[in-house]
């Protein structure tokens, strides 16, 4: 079994003062100031993987639907396809992962557990809060699980730990597979005589004491999503 995995620029949505949005293309190592519907159109190519026809067509809907008219989709398209061809947005190289200790071994891996947000922020890369709009899903305990255990078939055996990120739409939306997850990651690693760390990204709405123990308890590093006030970002 192989994973193909397409590396789209590793891209960050840095703050929003409604006006104009700041962004980071990783890839290019560029900062860049656009528009809100420039910085739409971005997010979505981000959601497609590419500037392809289907994240064009998502992205002109998602705009028409914000009141923003065909003139001005098309002056903003036009402004990106500037950026693009300086260099920026570029799609990285095909890699293929197998589970076989071949090649390169891991350390790392991230988890998306959630396409579903508790909030629906204007400014969220992912549509408002909701990377495929009418289809936003939990990632399945089986699922997830399956994904672990293919990576730790091919890790590092010299690394002193793996660490395990949880991500998503809002993490904590699928707090209890996460739970399950984290369990079953613990036992297999001490099976392969390593230590595991954990590290979850959350807005933290759903946050509650007995989940906070949990965290705790397994020393997860928290990164806490926090774009703005209420005003600003509904």
């Amino acid at each position: 079994m192989s994973i193909e995995v397409k590396f789209f620029p590793e891209f960050s949505h840095l703050s929003s003062d409604g006006e104009s949005i700041l962004l980071y293309d990783a890839t290019a190592s560029r900062f860049l100031e656009l528009d809100p519907i420039s910085a739409t159109i971005v997010e979505e190519a981000v959601v497609y993987g590419d500037f392809n026809d289907d994240a064009m067509l998502s992205a002109r809907e998602l705009l028409n639907r914000r009141g923003v008219s065909e003139k001005q989709f098309s002056a903003s398209l036009k402004k990106i396809k500037g950026l693009i061809n300086q260099g920026l947005f570029q799609n990285r190289t095909v890699e293929i992962i197998n589970n076989q200790p071949e090649g390169q071994l891991h350390r790392s891996m991230t988890l998306n557990v959630s396409s579903l947000c508790q909030l629906g922020c204007r400014c969220c890369s992912t549509s408002e809060g909701d990377y495929d709009p009418g289809h936003a899903t939990l990632t399945t305990l089986d699922l997830v699980k399956s994904v672990v255990d293919m990576f730790l078939d091919s890790t590092d055996p010299n690394a002193d730990y793996y660490q395990f990120t949880y991500f998503g739409c809002d993490t904590l939306v699928n707090c209890s597979v996460i739970k399950d997850v984290t369990q079953h990651i613990i036992i297999r690693c001490a099976s392969l005589k390593k230590q595991s760390r954990f590290t979850i990204i959350t807005n933290a709405v759903d946050l509650t004491e007995e989940t906070a123990m949990f965290l705790h308890k397994h020393k997860f590093s928290i990164l806490l999503s926090l774009d703005g006030n209420e005003e600003l970002l509904h």
